[in-house]
């Protein structure tokens, strides 16, 4: 090689080594200039390093499919009497084929008063159904006296009524939002005259609301002291001055008798409302220790469930409306057994109260449930295997309204319809520094 080339190639060579210096310059003046080092501004994907100052530790997200699931309905008998709403209606929908009539009863009236006319004020608070048609409720008096709908009277409803004295109409519409006014009739009236005069024959037990058919379930406001609210029977009367004047009584007691069941199969997990049924669900959480056997430190946790919408009925005001706790029975044990402390206390319950931005799952909700389930019954199981079993899943309201949804299970062909558990953590470095 000639003198003079041999110096171009040099002369080259400096400038790059001078370029790489700059370039390393500018970035250790861009990280000095920068606003803190608590927070990576950048967004490098689920393998990424967690931070500046975490350069041996990575943040990993992984999916675990449940390993086995069971349903079973809940072994115990429920009452309306404390429900939020009074449900009405007949639904024939998905897996539900269900009846419900409201009773209700007025009592404690004022001494002597004497009622002119009368109406009642129900209160709407939803309507559920796919198909809904307006139809017309009749009520009837109760014959014997009741404390709630679980009384041994309502075991035969139609010997508890005398439907040879209708009371009056009800028109029940097909809208989610409205007030109804159930009016007397003048048979009607004379019986609510009686009332308040508890020396009589008649025995005011109150009323049940029936029909001959519908197609969606009315569901109006049930009683609530605190709030006020509730059905209310609304009269006019004369006081001693002759004078006509109105006033208004919250109902006494109210509740709606349930007639029908579910029919389900079993190539779906069931949550439902009114007759409730509860999911178990396994996942083998140890498979985090074979991937990772140098630890991780779950930082979130997302369980998701996929929705049949085909056979699920949904109430639109509260969602999948599921509870989580820590399971202590095996699976394919119909003596199930949970963990007691839970049922105690709300520190382990974990709520699944949304869906997912496509609607397709129900899932954890965001925040502070999901570092609950991750610190609870994700690295719980990890570093202690035998803490518990499995998790159980429950409606966290189950006697209000009607809902059934129909889960995929953990054996359904199509693996991205599974249960699954979405799962960050931290994975610890084989050498820390």
């Amino acid at each position: 090689m000639h003198t003079d080339d041999l110096i171009e190639v040099l002369v080259k060579m400096n400038n790059h080594v001078l370029k790489k210096l700059i370039l390393l310059f500018l970035g250790a003046a861009l990280i000095a200039l920068s606003p803190g080092c608590d927070e990576d501004p950048f967004d490098l994907g689920s393998n990424a390093p967690t931070g500046l100052r975490e350069q041996n530790a990575q943040l990993v997200i992984d999916t675990l499919y449940a390993t086995l699931d069971a349903n079973y309905p809940l072994d115990r008998t429920l009452s309306t009497l404390q429900s939020s709403r009074l449900l009405l209606g007949t639904l024939n929908q998905g897996p539900a084929n269900f009846t419900f009539r409201p009773i209700m009863r007025f009592s404690n009236f004022p001494d002597s008063l004497q009622i002119d006319s009368a109406w009642i004020m129900l209160v709407t608070d939803e309507a559920t159904g796919d198909n809904p048609q307006s139809f017309t409720a009749t009520a009837y008096p109760v014959i014997n006296e009741w404390i709630a709908d679980t009384s041994d009277v309502w075991d035969d409803y139609q010997g508890n009524v005398d439907f040879s004295q209708p009371l009056g109409e009800l028109n029940v519409t097909t809208s989610r939002e409205d007030t109804l006014i159930l009016t007397f009739s003048p048979d009607g009236m004379n019986i609510v005259r009686q009332w308040p005069d508890t020396s009589n024959a008649v025995d005011n037990n109150g009323l049940i609301l029936d029909f001959s058919a519908a197609s969606f379930i009315k569901e109006f406001k049930a009683r609530n002291v605190d709030e006020n609210i509730g059905p209310k029977l609304i009269y006019t009367y004369r006081d001693a001055n002759d004078s006509t004047l109105i006033d208004t009584m919250l109902v006494v007691a109210d509740a709606f008798l349930v007639e029908g069941d579910y029919s389900l199969t079993g190539d779906r997990l069931y949550s439902t409302t009114i007759i409730p049924h509860v999911m178990l669900l396994e996942f083998n959480i140890d498979t985090l220790n074979q991937l990772y056997p140098e630890g991780v430190i779950v930082e979130t946790a997302n369980l998701q469930l996929t929705i049949d919408w085909a056979n699920t009925v949904n109430n639109r005001d509260f969602g999948p409306n599921l509870q989580l706790w820590p399971l202590k029975s095996e699976l394919t044990s119909p003596a199930i057994e949970v963990d007691s402390q839970a049922i105690s206390s709300n520190i382990l319950t974990v709520n699944l109260t949304r869906f997912s931005e496509d609607s397709l799952t129900a899932e954890t909700t965001s925040g502070d449930e999901r570092q609950q389930l991750a610190r609870l019954y994700v690295q719980e199981k990890l570093n202690n295997p035998d803490s518990f079993t499995g998790y159980y899943l429950e409606p966290i309201i189950k006697s209000s309204f009607l809902a059934a949804y129909a889960y995929y299970r953990y054996n359904d062909p199509d693996r991205s319809k599974r249960p699954r558990l979405i799962i960050q953590s931290t994975r610890l470095p084989k050498e820390r520094f």
